[in-house]
């Protein structure tokens, strides 16, 4: 925590946004063996206010990036 701000726990909103049953599956246009996930939080996690984060999981369901998306 810095200057009175509150984080976001990283972990627990990829845990919650995969196993959320409003969470979106897309493909992936760029690389055939993975898949987007994308779920709104309902609250802000992003520096710029975003609700929905989008994490990018492989065939595997290896967890390969993470991010605020609007």
């Amino acid at each position: 925590m810095q200057n009175g701000q509150v984080g976001v726990d990283i972990q627990t909103s990829v845990k919650t946004a995969l196993t959320s049953d409003a969470g979106l599956l897309l493909p992936d246009a760029a690389h055939a063996d993975r898949l987007n996930v994308v779920t709104d939080l309902g609250t802000a996690i992003g520096s710029q206010g975003q609700t929905k984060i989008k994490v990018v999981i492989d065939a595997l369901g290896n967890i390969i990036t993470a991010y605020p998306v609007r």
